[in-house]
């Protein structure tokens, strides 16, 4: 799958050249639709996959777009929901690459 999965970690989405989460996570559920219990899936960083581990990466995505969309909601700025922070359970997706602070400044702007 090279970039478009990143095991275990935030992804890189480039908005800048028209690249969207919507997109990405619609991406994503289109792949999963396409793969069973047995495929074997290679990502672009990180370790050999399956088909449960691609469901969590698109859970990870559709439940922090949630956290950071409801930040917004709450009148949070891009810098307050950075300080703030998401939920626990998604704190060992961050990486040198795609850290927290940049995975929540890219849902921010979804």
């Amino acid at each position: 799958m090279g970039d478009l999965f990143f095991a275990d970690r935030f992804p890189f989405i480039d908005l800048n050249s028209g690249g969207s989460v919507a997109g990405y996570i619609a991406n994503t559920k289109t792949i999963l639709s396409q793969v069973n219990d047995t495929t074997k899936i290679i990502p672009g960083h990180g370790d050999l996959m399956d088909k449960a581990g691609l469901q969590r990466f698109l859970a990870m995505m559709e439940q922090t777009l949630v956290e950071v969309q409801a930040m917004k909601t709450q009148g949070l700025s891009a810098d307050q929901a950075v300080a703030k922070g998401l939920s626990a359970q998604w704190k060992k997706w961050s990486w040198n690459f795609i850290t927290e602070e940049k995975w929540i400044r890219t849902l921010y702007q979804a």
